[in-house]
């Protein structure tokens, strides 16, 4: 390289990097900065097709809206809204779902919030509520002086992570191939994976 060519800000090492490479970003042309972008370029790997029967981990997904990722449990990292005002979706493609009886949500909510699975479009689960006394089996018709002691016991208990179990609704026919599996959040939930059984 010629001298005359390393007397511009961008090889001067007194300079800090962000103004040096602000200094070469001005004076590239369009087509340069087009030739670097191009030059720098990853393809994407394609996923294997994923098997509903296992657990799929809610941080592997493919579409994401008002999603962030938090610290979850055990190794697992949890996907919950960004905005708890707001519905936070997300998309997996390329899933093999097989008949099933029931959909399980590793889950954690404080305050309350819903998880509705669909499958190719079309709700296959929902569940609403906390984890703070959740419980797999419906309960009996609780009498006023019960839901009071509900209500003062929810107060108190700290939300965890919980094996959320919810039957799978009838949709028709999932024997396609592939499959995209949404799954849409409310409130505070907070998702770490879900399978089928």
């Amino acid at each position: 390289m010629e001298e005359k060519n390393r007397q511009n800000p961008f090889w001067n090492a007194k300079i800090p990097i962000e103004e040096r490479l602000d200094w070469l970003l001005a004076n590239m042309t369009l087509g340069e900065k087009i030739t670097c972008m191009a030059s720098t370029f990853l393809a994407g790997e394609k996923t294997k097709t994923r098997v509903l029967t296992k657990r799929i981990r809610a941080d592997h997904f493919d579409e994401y809206e008002n999603i962030e990722l938090t610290q979850g449990i055990m190794t697992f990292t949890a996907a919950t809204a960004k905005d708890k005002e707001k519905p936070a979706l997300l998309q997996w493609r390329d899933c093999q779902a097989m008949e099933a009886s029931e959909v399980h949500f590793l889950a954690k909510s404080a305050k309350g919030g819903s998880i509705e699975l669909s499958i190719n479009g079309k709700r296959a689960a929902f569940w609403s509520g906390d984890t703070r006394l959740y419980e797999p089996t419906a309960m009996f018709e609780l009498d006023n002086k019960a839901k009071k002691e509900r209500e003062e016991q929810q107060k108190i208990c700290e939300p965890i992570y919980s094996d959320i179990t919810v039957p799978f609704e009838q949709i028709g026919s999932i024997k396609q191939e592939s499959q995209t599996v949404s799954i849409q959040m409310t409130g505070d939930i907070s998702l770490c994976c879900f399978w089928l059984r």
